[in-house]
C-alpha cells in the first residue's frame, strides 16, 4: 500500500458572508498569493496584539479600526464599500474569524516527512 505523503482538499461549495440579507463570497486563505498571505498574516498578528492590550493609546485604537477594516476589505472584496463601512467593529472582527476559521482545512492538510532511511551497516 502506498504511503500517503500529502492530503489536499478543494472547496466545491465557497464559504458565504450574509450582510443585511445580501451574501458575499468570503475569499480562503488559498485564494491569496504568497504576498497578500504574507500581509494579511501581518495584520492578523497586529490585531492579536492590539487586542490582548487594555491600554491602547487613541491612535492605536485607530490604527486598530483600519487593520479591520483592511482585513475585511481583502477577505470580502465583493462587499461595497458603503455596506463594510456600516459594520461595526465586532462585525468586521466575527467576519475575519470565519476568514481564519475558513483556513482551518488548510492548515491541517497532512503532510509527512519522507520516511527515514537506515544508517547504514543497520540491521
Amino acid at each position: 500500500m502506498a504511503t500517503r505523503i500529502l492530503t489536499l482538499d478543494t472547496l466545491a461549495e465557497r464559504p458565504v458572508v450574509c450582510i443585511d440579507k445580501t451574501d458575499y463570497t468570503l475569499k480562503t486563505a488559498e485564494d491569496f498569493g504568497l504576498a497578500d498571505l504574507a500581509r494579511i498574516q501581518r495584520m492578523q498578528t497586529d490585531l492579536d496584539g492590539m487586542m490582548d492590550r487594555d491600554d491602547l493609546t487613541d491612535a492605536e485604537i485607530d490604527r486598530l479600526a483600519g487593520v479591520l477594516d483592511d482585513l475585511t476589505a481583502m477577505v470580502l472584496p465583493e462587499m461595497p464599500v458603503e455596506v463594510r463601512d456600516r459594520l461595526r467593529d465586532g462585525q468586521k472582527l466575527a467576519i475575519i474569524r470565519a476568514f481564519r476559521d475558513a483556513a482551518e482545512p488548510m492548515r491541517s492538510a497532512t503532510t509527512l516527512p519522507p520516511p527515514l532511511s537506515p544508517p547504514i551497516g543497520a540491521p
